[in-house]
């Protein structure tokens, strides 16, 4: 080769080498930075993984993997309102955690939040600080009105996240029943909080037409995503009282509207119900306390990978729960199963030729009651289940 042309390509290679150095201190340049909060730290809050849209060469990039460029940016760097938004999105018990990765992190969430409050009880501090958690586990019969109970009115309830309104809050006299003010309460903080930040809710339920209406505004939240509904038994855990089945069923449709919730759980929901009927396309988690003396209809659950309800009118036996059509319900409703009442379907699909635990079903059962005793049907010859 000449040895001009030599020269020209070598002044070209290192031209293009002087510009990408240039491209790469402008980019370093743009990104913010913040006081150094120690080596510990700076190992610690290197949690953000942007991947890279150029081919300019960065220190912090790592091929991962191959052939996707990604550049690290510590979080600790971003502006704050960046900051603020990210934690408005997670959970509680994440913002809680990440408070403990280092110095910045635990004086930013302390100036902003307090995790959770109770009242009756003590004013956070400080009070303008946002609160995550609200639970109020009393009966607020003996409070004043809501509109002017100080020790609510004073909070900054903007992002709450996590709502619980329980306690003793029953008619006396009329034990089916939940107080007025305790509905009353229930209805002016449902309708006053954010839509939007809104995750958990706790609340409990009665047989009342407006206790339905308010159940029905759940739907309202759009990051709603637990829900822990009461029933009228939560008062007095050893009697026993029966929802109406009616009720009991329009209670559950209604609170099911909502899309978005991936966590139900039913407590003290003793009802007659023959037929129950439960129908989402978001939830994950089924957690219900029917009693004994329920059978379901329909389940239409496509996301669901865990169900837990009380055996005890089966004998625990869930391969002839209700002549032995539930595990048929379960099999076409929930696809994606994964446990129910602790029975690992999981892997009974693992070790079926199928691939679905239906096949395994009666074996397991029959091996379980053979140890237990109680259910008699596992012991005689399977004849139509």
């Amino acid at each position: 080769m000449p040895r001009g042309k030599g020269k020209q390509r070598s002044a070209r290679q290192t031209k293009v080498i002087k510009r990408k150095s240039s491209e790469e201190d402008r980019m370093q340049n743009q990104i913010p930075h913040r006081e150094d909060h120690g080596q510990d730290d700076a190992n610690k809050d290197n949690i953000l993984s942007l991947p890279s849209t150029s081919g300019i060469s960065n220190p912090s990039r790592s091929l991962s993997p191959p052939n996707q460029n990604i550049i690290t940016i510590s979080l600790t760097s971003l502006p704050l309102i960046v900051l603020t938004q990210i934690l408005d999105s997670l959970f509680t018990s994440d913002i809680c955690s990440l408070s403990c990765v280092n110095k910045f992190f635990s004086d930013f969430i302390s100036s902003l939040y307090t995790p959770s409050v109770t009242l009756p009880g003590p004013q956070p501090s400080p009070p303008t600080s946002y609160v995550l958690s609200l639970s109020l586990c009393t009966n607020v019969s003996q409070l004043p009105a809501i509109e002017s109970y100080h020790h609510l009115q004073q909070l900054n309830l903007r992002k709450l996240k996590h709502l619980k309104l329980t306690g003793k809050n029953h008619i006396w006299n009329k034990q089916y029943l939940l107080s007025d003010k305790y509905k009353g309460w229930l209805e002016y903080l449902l309708k006053s909080l954010n839509k939007v930040s809104i995750q958990k809710l706790e609340f409990l339920t009665d047989e009342s037409k407006h206790c339905i209406d308010i159940v029905r505004t759940v739907s309202r939240f759009h990051n709603l995503t637990e829900v822990t509904l009461h029933g009228i038994g939560y008062f007095n855990p050893t009697a026993s009282y029966h929802m109406d089945s009616d009720l009991a069923q329009k209670i559950m449709t209604s609170v099911l509207i909502n899309n978005r919730i991936k966590i139900l759980r039913l407590k003290s929901f003793q009802t007659l119900n023959r037929c129950i009927v439960m129908e989402s396309d978001s939830l994950q988690e089924l957690y219900v306390d029917f009693g004994k003396n329920f059978e379901i209809g329909l389940l239409y659950l496509p996301q669901v990978r865990i169900i837990n309800m009380e055996t005890s009118m089966w004998f625990g036996c869930f391969y002839h729960a209700q002549n032995g059509e539930l595990k048929k319900i379960v099999a076409q409703g929930c696809p994606k199963l994964e446990s129910f009442n602790n029975i690992d379907l999981a892997s009974l699909s693992r070790v079926s030729e199928s691939g679905h635990w239906l096949d395994q079903l009666r074996a397991f059962s029959a091996s379980k009651q053979l140890a237990e005793g109680q259910c008699v049907l596992c012991s005689q010859p399977e004849d139509g289940y």
